[in-house]
Formats: structure tokens, sequence, C-alpha cells
């Protein structure tokens, strides 16, 4: 009696559940098998070690349990952090001559014509005959051929200039030219003076060139060590102790005095502490 009264009084009237009436129908078929998951930690990479939980389900009634033929789960269908469990069920199903009157076509907001694409987009309804029209008049301009003709301004006509009367053939004719006659005298000795300058020059200018080439390669090899130096690769991420295999580089993000300082440790994913092919232990600090 004293627990009657603790209970709900919902729960003792309405409610009257059976025991054991739901089946994992998963379990059915694979009593044995372990290690069977359907989620996994895709942030610490749990999937490739297989390190994960069951928490997806398909259940079965006592009516239903005589009927399933199969269950099983697919671990190697990616795309989420879940993989999909199937199941099958040898039903004949008969297809109702009438639609039940639980169906969605008899509930009350469905009752109304559905609406048409179409008709959002009709004119609306014309107005009636004994309706006010409005008319408008158009009041044509007075034409006046005489007055407009007369009022309208004349081209200016072109008047005749200089060259009028000019021939086409003066177009064609040969322009005057005067004739400049250069006559330059120049002696041996002044000859002698022209070649020795451009000799001098010629060496000058051989001279400053290697010079400036010279100067160009240094600096650019100067600029060449300041750039290796700017550009420098980083230095590759230690092995791990456990699997001698590169570590990555990750970075603290809980709040406290090691917030955004970066890591290194094991390249792989988290997994049971007697696997060897999970994560190991090594950590180091990358700065």
């Amino acid at each position: 009696d004293d627990q009657e009264e603790n209970l709900d009084g919902w729960e003792c009237e309405h409610v009257s559940i059976k025991s054991h009436q739901f089946h994992d129908a998963f379990r059915i078929f694979h009593r044995e098998r372990e290690h069977a998951f359907t989620c996994w930690n895709t942030k610490m990479n749990c999937r490739s070690t297989n390190y994960g939980t069951r928490i997806d389900y398909i259940f079965v009634s006592d009516n239903f349990k005589e009927k399933l033929s199969s269950c099983d789960i697919h671990p190697d269908i990616l795309g989420s952090d879940h993989c999909p469990v199937s199941g099958r069920l040898d039903l004949n199903l008969e297809p109702a001559l009438k639609p039940p009157p639980s169906c969605t076509k008899f509930y009350p907001e469905f009752q109304g014509r559905q609406l048409n694409i179409k008709d959002m987009f009709k004119t609306a309804v014309a107005a009636k005959n004994n309706s006010t029209t409005t008319t408008v008049t158009t009041q044509k301009r007075p034409h006046n051929s005489l007055s407009t003709a007369k009022d309208a301004p004349q081209p200016n006509k072109k008047q005749k200039g200089a060259n009028s009367g000019a021939k086409i053939t003066a177009f064609f004719a040969p322009k005057k030219t005067q004739d400049v006659n250069i006559n330059i005298e120049c002696s041996v000795k002044e000859n002698q003076i022209l070649k020795n300058t451009n000799e001098e020059l010629l060496m000058v200018e051989k001279t400053t060139i290697s010079e400036t080439v010279a100067s160009v390669k240094k600096v650019s090899e100067g600029n060449k060590e300041a750039w290796s130096k700017l550009f420098k690769p980083p230095k590759p991420n230690p092995l791990c102790s456990g699997h001698q295999e590169e570590c990555v580089k990750r970075r603290v993000t809980k709040k406290g005095a090691n917030q955004g300082r970066e890591f290194f440790c094991c390249a792989r994913g988290e997994g049971r502490a007697d696997d060897p092919q999970a994560r190991c232990n090594f950590f180091k600090w990358a700065k």
C-alpha cells in the first residue's frame, strides 16, 4: 500500500507494461560479437582504432521477433560519426482497400482544396459594367505648314573661300624643297683624335659595366641569404616513442595557464589502453 501511494496516479491507472517485451535485434543474431560500435569520436580519430560506443539500436516487440530475419551494423559506411544499422523483416504486406480512419487525408486541416501555384498569379476580378469609366482626352497641337516652314531656321550656307577656284591637280604637285649642301671636311689629324676619343670612351664603359655587374652579384647574394633565413623551412616534427612515427602538432584550448600553447603528440587515434595500435602517451611542448 505504501508503494502504491508513492507512485504517480497516472502511472498506476493508465500504464501497464509487460516486462521484457522488446528485444535488441542486433544481439539476436550476434550475441558474442565484441567491439561492435556504431558511434565514434571523430575529433580524437577514434574510428581508425574502433574505439567507440553502440548507441544505435533496432528494437522489435515479441510478435515481430519471429518475423526478423537479419540485423547488422555497417561500420564500413562513412559519412558521419555514426554508422547505419539495418534489419530485415519477412512480411507480406497487403494494401487496404480504403485508407484507415487515421489517414492524414481525413484531418480537418487537409479537408480544403489544395491551392495551385497558378492561383497566386491570377488577375483581379474585372469591374462591373455600370461602374464609372474615366476618359482621357488628348489635345492635338495645331499644325500650320506655312508658318512652320517660314519660321524654321535656315542652314548656314558655306561661304566660298579663297581656294574655291583651285584645281584638283594642284594637290598632287610636288612641293619645292631647298637644296642643302653640307660639306664636311675632316683632316687626318682630326680623324685620329676622334678615333682615340671613341676608344677611351669604350674602355671607360667596359670598366663601368664590369664594376656594376660585380656589385649587383654581391647584392643579389646578400638578398638570397637574407630571404633564405626569413623563409627557412620548419624543423621536422619529432617521432613518437611508441611507434616511431611523425607526431602531429596540436594547441591547448582549455582555459588555464597553458591555453594557446602548442605541443606534439602521437598522430594515431585514441583507443583502448591494451590496444598497441592506438595512440601512445608521447607528449612534448613545441616551444
